[in-house]
């Protein structure tokens, strides 16, 4: 019997453990409930727009047709489409990955390549969507081969997400510059732009959780921001937004730089699978355009 009673406090304690551990378990469930809920309504949010674009050009497409309008207006109806279906999406894939990262199944696939001449590619390739938006978009820092062990796809995703603002919001017959530097151990790939900057208010807030603030504070260019700090977080760099004095803002990407050998390894984006990545992370920029 006395043993019996001195085994009761230890029964209570457990159970008390047992139901603190409990509570830590259902709070952390319900922060990622929380945030997945509120990414998930703020690109409800967002698709609203790519969608009512897609349901206006349907609508002017089959009152073209049965006008019997030149096929140059179905034609810009049709590309009004392709651009809103691909914004969709984009927006789509940035809340895949950005649910994956929370689930911690996301992680970093480095190989080595030429970064200099990848991102000769990337910007060239880039450089047609500029065109069409009438900016001039240019390279700097890429004139010499530098090999380095990075995950290209991951590292696509960010560069392209920090060009689309950047020409998004640059001055029309404006200018954004892509440049790379290498110093030490660490990379830093700059987008900058000569836009009007980013208000105060709003900068402060830049990163912080959708839960945080009201789903069209900075709209579906928030989300991409977020994921695409975090990609960089992922693989142990960082990602900073600043105004700059003269105007435009300078997106930054810092990451660790480990050296290759000069042996690509690895499977690279082929030129096809890049324009086709370009087509939809880039779809922000035709709706300049319209």
């Amino acid at each position: 019997m006395q043993r019996a009673l001195s085994l009761k406090p230890m029964k209570q304690a457990a159970v008390r453990r047992s139901s603190s551990i409990r509570k830590i378990q259902q709070t952390n469930v319900s922060g990622v409930l929380l945030s997945n809920s509120a990414a998930l309504t703020e690109v409800c949010h967002d698709l609203k727009t790519p969608i009512q674009t897609i349901r206006g050009a349907l609508q002017l497409l089959s009152l073209s047709l049965d006008s019997g309008q030149s096929n140059s207006s179905s034609a810009r109806y049709i590309d009004m489409l392709d651009g809103s279906s691909r914004h969709l999406m984009r927006m789509v894939s940035n809340l895949v990955d950005q649910l994956r990262l929370e689930a911690g199944i996301l992680a970093p696939y480095p190989i080595c390549f030429d970064l200099a001449e990848h991102l000769n590619l990337l910007v060239s390739l880039s450089s047609q969507y500029a065109a069409f938006a009438g900016i001039a978009l240019e390279l700097e820092g890429c004139d010499r081969e530098l090999f380095a062990l990075l995950d290209v796809e991951k590292l696509d995703k960010i560069l392209l997400n920090l060009i689309s603002n950047a020409l998004k919001y640059a001055h029309d017959d404006g200018r954004v510059c892509v440049r790379l530097t290498c110093s030490g151990r660490r990379l830093t790939i700059s987008v900058q732009d000569d836009g009007p900057g980013i208000e105060p208010e709003r900068m402060d807030h830049l990163f912080h959780s959708p839960a945080d603030l009201e789903p069209d504070v900075f709209g579906g260019a928030r989300m991409g921001l977020i994921l695409s700090r975090e990609l960089a977080e992922l693989q142990g760099g960082h990602l900073t937004i600043k105004n700059l004095p003269e105007g435009g803002v300078r997106a930054q990407v810092s990451l660790p730089y480990i050296p290759g050998d000069g042996v690509p390894s690895g499977m690279m984006p082929s030129e096809s699978e890049l324009i086709s990545l370009l087509r939809t992370e880039l779809s922000a920029v035709l709706t300049r355009l319209r």
